[in-house]
C-alpha cells in the first residue's frame, strides 16, 4: 500500500520509484480529455454545463460524478467525473457568490484562476491528472 506522501509525490506530477520502477501518475481523465473538450456536446450541453446541472441536482458524495457521467454517455468515467465534482465543491466554499449565485463569468473566472478558487484549479488538473481548467485562456 503507497503511503500518504507517495501518493501526494504522485499526484504532484513526480516520478517515484517503487520497488525498483519508476511510477508516472497517470490520472483518471487521462485518456478522456476529448471528452473534457468545452466544443464537444453531449444533448446540446458541454461538460461544464452538465457539470453546472448535476450540482444542482444532486445532494450526497459522488452523485454530481454518477450524474456526469450519466450526461456524457458515460464518455467521462465516474472517476473522472469526481474531480469535477471535487471541483465544485471547492468553488462553492470559495466563490460561491461569483459562480453560483449572480453567474457572472468573469468575476467567476477570476475568483476561480486569480483569486481564492485558484487552488481549487490546481486541485482540479493534479485530481485529473491532466491540464483542464481553462486559466491559462
Amino acid at each position: 500500500m503507497r503511503s500518504v506522501l507517495a501518493f501526494l509525490l504522485l499526484a504532484a506530477g513526480c516520478s517515484l520509484v517503487i520497488g525498483g520502477r519508476t511510477e508516472e501518475y497517470q490520472g483518471p481523465c487521462v485518456d478522456e480529455q476529448e471528452a473534457l473538450d468545452l466544443a464537444v456536446l453531449y444533448d446540446g450541453k458541454n461538460v461544464q454545463e452538465i457539470s453546472a446541472d448535476c450540482q444542482e441536482s444532486c445532494d450526497g458524495e459522488g452523485c454530481e460524478a454518477e450524474c456526469i457521467s450519466d450526461h456524457t454517455d458515460g464518455a467521462l468515467s465516474v472517476d473522472c467525473a469526481m474531480c469535477l465534482e471535487e471541483l465544485n465543491t471547492c468553488l462553492a466554499g470559495k466563490c460561491r457568490e461569483l459562480c453560483f449565485e449572480r453567474e457572472n463569468r468573469r468575476d467567476c473566472k477570476t475568483c476561480r484562476c486569480e483569486g481564492d478558487g485558484r487552488a481549487c484549479m490546481a486541485e482540479l488538473d493534479s485530481c485529473a491528472g491532466v491540464a483542464i481548467s481553462d486559466c491559462s485562456e
